[in-house]
């Protein structure tokens, strides 16, 4: 039986089939770029406040950790 492999996943394929891999990053696709949209459209301010209070956060779990 003739089949070729998909060059993206290496899924074997029938003769004129196309691989579900491909359909899968393209649904995926437009989760990321929302994402992308998100973290553009904020300043590099708010960004860097975000990272201070997550930096914050861990060092006071690792003080909570310490204790117990």
């Amino acid at each position: 039986m003739l089949y070729r492999i998909c060059p993206n996943c290496g899924a074997a394929l029938d003769p004129g089939e196309t691989c579900d891999c491909t359909k899968e990053k393209q649904q995926s696709r437009p989760q990321t770029s929302n994402i992308e949209k998100l973290v553009h459209t904020l300043n590099n301010k708010q960004l860097d406040t975000l990272y201070q209070v997550a930096k914050a956060l861990c060092e006071e779990q690792r003080r909570y950790q310490k204790y117990t």
